[in-house]
C-alpha cells in the first residue's frame, strides 16, 4: 500500500514553484557574474594579481557549474510538467490546465513502469 499520494495539481504547483526558484538563481547568477570574475587585483604586485586569477577561475567555475544546475533544474521541471501531465492521463482528469500535454511531451512518457516489463526485466 502506498502512503504518498501526488495529484496532478500538486505536480503542476511544484513544477511553477520551481520555475519561480529557477529564475531567482538565475537572476542572482547574472548579478555576480561581473563582479566575482572581473575582480580587479588589490595591488601592482605579482601576489595581488595571482589571488585575484585564482578568485576569478573559482567565479568562472562556479558559473560552469551553475550552467549545469540550470540544466538539470529545466530537465527537472520539464520532467514535473510531464509527469503531471501522464498521470492525469491515466486518471482520466478533465482539467484544460493538466489535460493538456506539457511542452516537449508529445504523449510520449519518459516514464516506464518498471512492473509492466515483466520479471525479466528486473535481472
Amino acid at each position: 500500500m502506498s502512503y504518498v499520494i501526488a495529484t496532478p495539481e500538486t505536480v503542476a504547483a511544484a513544477a511553477t514553484d520551481l520555475r519561480g526558484i529557477s529564475a531567482a538563481l538565475r537572476a542572482a547568477n547574472v548579478a555576480a557574474a561581473g563582479p566575482t570574475t572581473a575582480l580587479p587585483a588589490a595591488g601592482a604586485d605579482e601576489v595581488s594579481a595571482a589571488i585575484a586569477a585564482l578568485f576569478a577561475g573559482h567565479a568562472e567555475a562556479y558559473q560552469a557549474a551553475s550552467v549545469e544546475a540550470a540544466g538539470f533544474h529545466a530537465r527537472l521541471v520539464q520532467a514535473l510538467k510531464c509527469r503531471g501531465w501522464w498521470v492525469c492521463q491515466r486518471r482520466g482528469c478533465q482539467r484544460i490546465s493538466v489535460a493538456e500535454p506539457a511542452a516537449g511531451c508529445s504523449g510520449r512518457h519518459q516514464y516506464t513502469d518498471p512492473s509492466a516489463a515483466g520479471p525479466a526485466a528486473h535481472r
